[in-house]
């Protein structure tokens, strides 16, 4: 989660995050890794999701940026 608040504010501007995604816990996985997470064919997936989480956090900054300063 979250949350951003103005100083001298009440109001917050929280956010709630969500991810899944099946752990490979086979002693492959654990040797190659160090420990187990999440199933090889998904870390390309989760790195393009999070350069997209990274934009959209960016965008979402800037809107709440501007908003407070034109408030």
């Amino acid at each position: 989660m979250l949350s951003i608040n103005k100083l001298g504010s009440d109001k917050a501007y929280e956010f709630v995050f969500d991810a899944k995604y099946k752990i490979d816990t086979s002693t492959e996985y654990q040797k190659s890794y160090g420990g187990i997470g999440p199933k090889e064919e998904i870390i390309t997936v989760l790195s393009i999701c999070l350069c997209g989480f990274i934009s959209l956090i960016a965008s979402l900054l800037k809107m709440i940026y501007l908003e407070m300063n034109f408030n």
